[in-house]
């Protein structure tokens, strides 16, 4: 709840449907708004504001425009998974197991961990959607025009997209992907371990019996994809992603998505040498969410400095994120590569596996033992002698800053994923248990004042936030609920 409310601020009452007098209360001059730019604020000001921040955040963050967007999405999948939809037959190559895009498997798993979600309103499931077996390698092999007719989908050939045309509460929803421009390939091995009729041993080896593959990938992307999905004439979606990828010298793409009342724009570029990235996201045309990331190093634009040389190529990095008008600013202070080092050294030795009760058995219920105060410790030094991280609001200077600091918990959760060998993806399930955890501390350069984050947001204090966080979330299920209740 601190991260979300302290993500998410805003001078400009008009997302309440006010004018934009920046928070003011013209008839109390003790009104955080009106506090004179050159004044620092209290920390009890600063409260009042970061409040006032979050339930702007929430009231803009309303299901409600995106509604016929999510029936459309929604019905799309009610078709796919009641009526088969055949694609052309060229998915695989004979005699290898390199798997060519199904464009239907990603909405498939996206819908899936959202319908879990519904149903056990647990946001752990939405990982599905990320590890779930979907891939999308080369999308004109399946270009064509699929057009559901109320009993069958009919396929038209097409080299030029891939459209699906659906009705959807009387009306005519078209869906299409195209791709333009030089085409960009790249290949790569994936190696993997299908295991069975074993368990782990008490060093987190595999004792039994496993099959062993090879996949050869190779991933072909346009310089330009478009897609958009509309309602008879209107838009409910428009996507444009346009880019040049040559692997090792140097990346550029641009992404452009309007759906209703949202609005997101992305830049980046990536050389051996720097990373840069910019994001914004607009909603009726107020700018609610924006991200600015760069950092150096060298050999940036090479996938084999990610896989053997991680820890030697970056020299810094910074990050600002903006949510309204509050910023929230990382630097590092020094080599980033040498903290990933020291990092990785500090996460190998966090866990002493002999004295854990459940040693990664597949039939324990039980997590992993939790990293001690020590190493909590250690990792909290290690953050604050690389990391400054201030937040100030628009172009003032910071008002606060954040230092790291250990903090004992009694909700901690542990997210434990295998493979399902019944249903044919990862799975897993959550344990709660306690230990120590990092949490953060925030002061105030007025006066010093000092917060530990889970106490300066408390739930008394925010209660108002809280309140209408809770309502939003309600909305969302409800909403989810609704579109899976066929």
């Amino acid at each position: 709840m601190a991260a979300a409310v302290f993500m998410a601020v805003a001078c400009d009452d008009s997302m309440m449907g006010g004018g934009s007098n920046n928070g003011k209360d013209d008839n109390d001059p003790d009104s955080p708004g009106n506090v004179d730019d050159t004044t620092p604020l209290t920390p009890e000001e600063n409260r009042a504001k970061l409040e006032q921040i979050g339930l702007d955040a929430i009231n803009m963050a309303t299901p409600d425009k995106q509604v016929d967007l999510l029936k459309a999405i929604d019905k799309f999948y009610e078709y796919i998974s009641e009526y088969n939809l055949d694609f052309r037959g060229d998915f695989e190559d004979s005699g290898s197991s390199y798997r060519r895009i199904n464009p239907i498997q990603p909405v498939d798993a996206l819908m899936k961990a959202a319908k879990a979600f519904a149903n056990t309103g647990n946001p752990y499931v939405l990982s599905k959607a990320v590890i779930e077996d979907s891939y999308i390698y080369e999308a004109s092999r399946v270009y064509g025009i699929y057009e559901f007719t109320g009993s069958e989908w009919e396929y038209t050939a097409s080299d030029s997209e891939l459209t699906f045309v659906f009705p959807c509460e009387g009306k005519e929803i078209t869906a299409t992907v195209s791709g333009s421009g030089k085409e960009y390939s790249y290949s790569f091995e994936d190696e993997y371990y299908n295991r069975y009729n074993g368990h782990y041993d008490e060093n987190g080896n595999w004792v039994g019996d496993s099959d062993h593959y090879i996949d050869h990938i190779t991933i072909t992307v346009p310089a330009r994809i478009e897609a958009s999905i509309t309602s008879d004439s209107e838009s409910l979606l428009s996507l444009e992603v346009e880019g040049e990828y040559n692997e090792g010298s140097r990346v550029e793409q641009t992404l452009s998505l309007v759906a209703g009342s949202y609005d997101v724009d992305m830049s980046l570029e990536i050389t051996n040498s720097r990373i840069s990235q910019n994001f914004t996201f607009d909603i009726d045309g107020t700018r609610f969410l924006s991200t600015e990331v760069s950092a150096s190093g060298t050999g940036l634009c090479s996938a084999d400095s990610y896989e053997n040389n991680i820890e030697d190529m970056f020299s810094d990095a910074n990050v600002k994120v903006s949510v309204l008008d509050l910023n929230v600013v990382a630097e590092s202070n020094g080599n980033i590569s040498s903290f990933i080092s020291d990092y990785t050294d500090m996460e190998n030795n966090a866990y002493d596996w002999e004295d854990d009760p459940s040693k990664w058995e597949s039939d324990s219920d039980l997590p992993p033992t939790w990293a001690s105060e020590d190493y909590i410790t250690d990792l909290c030094d290690l953050i604050n002698s690389n990391f400054t991280v201030t937040a100030s609001y628009g172009s003032r200077d910071p008002f606060a800053d954040f230092t790291a600091k250990p903090m004992y918990a009694n909700d901690l959760d542990f997210y434990d994923s295998y493979y399902d060998e019944d249903y044919g993806h990862n799975t897993g399930s959550i344990h709660e248990f306690s230990g120590y955890e990092t949490s953060f501390i925030i002061k105030f350069r007025d006066d010093g004042a000092e917060y530990e984050i889970v106490d300066f947001f408390n739930e008394d204090d925010y209660a108002s936030v809280v309140d209408a966080a809770e309502s939003l979330a309600e909305r969302y299920e409800y909403y989810l609920n609704y579109m899976f209740n066929y």
